[in-house]
């Protein structure tokens, strides 16, 4: 289980932050995606009108349909207060904006966000070869393994990509 998720943390930081050294681009790092500078997600309704512009500058570049939140832990918690005078948690504000797809994801690290509009003519994940075990031998009592996946994450529309700074 745990090479599973360390599987799943690699493959989610080729994602978000590319690959310098073998010339790929995440959703983070890729030139010409949108860029919103991001208030303090702890005071006010900073965070759901934030993600409101995020949206809405999506829109205005013509990318509709399908829209998904991701956040770091630490902004998801943010998001776990009371809107004052609404009565409502302001994750459920921003959830209810983006059609319920927010995700928290523990490979951004801390203070990042971004705001995709997922549908496929936008982006998608290219896998050559999902993952696979090989095993490889076994020494001293010790089963060795080889974990094998080819993937590469293709922005077709860069301005689909909203990323919080």
């Amino acid at each position: 289980a745990r090479a599973a998720e360390k599987c799943a943390l690699k493959e989610d930081r080729l994602i978000y932050f590319g690959n310098a050294e073998l010339g790929y681009d995440g959703l983070l790092t890729a030139p010409g995606t949108q860029k919103i500078e991001k208030k303090d997600w702890s005071a006010g309704e900073n965070a759901f009108s934030d993600i409101a512009a995020a949206y809405a500058a999506l829109v205005k570049k013509g990318i509709y349909g399908t829209a998904a939140l991701v956040v770091s832990p630490d902004l998801y918690l943010q998001m776990q207060r009371l809107q004052p005078g609404t009565g409502l948690l302001e994750i459920d504000r921003v959830a209810k904006l983006v059609g319920g797809h927010v995700y928290e994801a523990p490979a951004l690290g801390t203070e990042k966000a971004l705001l995709v509009g997922s549908n496929a003519g936008n982006m998608d994940l290219v896998i050559g070869q999902d993952l696979a075990t090989a095993y490889l031998e076994q020494k001293d009592l010790n089963h060795s393994f080889r974990v094998v996946e080819s993937v590469l994450l293709r922005i077709k529309r860069k301005d689909a990509v909203v990323v919080f700074e």
